[in-house]
């Protein structure tokens, strides 16, 4: 197994040193807490790089942040043409309620997946000049998404109000 430690003079990098098995929870443990703390550090890029990425979604668009709360209602209004009008596959009694409260979550979780997983390549001249905490990249992703789900709750919870 490969051991990398952090001291005082750099990284130490073991490469036959075999941990024994009820130590490794603990290296796991103390490996996960030196990562986070390392992200706390660096929370200022971190805030960068979420209203960096929040900027450039939103440059181009007319409606601006808007969109974030129609995008939801037209494809809320799409599904229910099709499942509730068209074809009386539903049963459900209020169907646009039950279709937004699937199509949120799942937007966040396959935005935030697509967007972490290109990232690092997307920001590939940051990761070349300078140092920082790489997990940052794909972190500021997932909470830019957050923030546009959180905007988005917001339509839903005057959906379930109006109905």
């Amino acid at each position: 197994m490969v051991v990398v430690e952090k001291t005082a003079d750099g990284l130490v990098i073991s490469a036959e040193k075999q941990i024994p098995w009820p130590a490794r929870p603990f290296w796991l443990l103390r490996s996960l807490w030196l990562n986070l703390w390392e992200l706390w550090v660096y929370r200022d890029l971190l805030r960068n790089l979420v209203i960096r990425d929040l900027k450039v979604r939103y440059r181009n668009s007319v409606l601006g942040v808007l969109w974030s709360l129609g995008n939801p209602l037209l494809m809320m209004l799409v599904f229910t043409l099709v499942f509730k009008v068209m074809t009386s596959y539903s049963r459900a009694e209020n169907f646009p309620v039950f279709v937004l409260c699937g199509i949120l979550p799942w937007n966040f979780f396959s935005a935030s997946i697509i967007g972490a997983i290109r990232s690092i390549v997307d920001n590939a001249s940051l990761v070349n000049k300078i140092y920082f905490p790489r997990e940052s990249l794909p972190v500021s992703v997932v909470l830019a998404n957050l923030i546009n789900f959180l905007l988005s709750l917001v339509v839903l919870f005057g959906l379930i109000l109006a109905f």
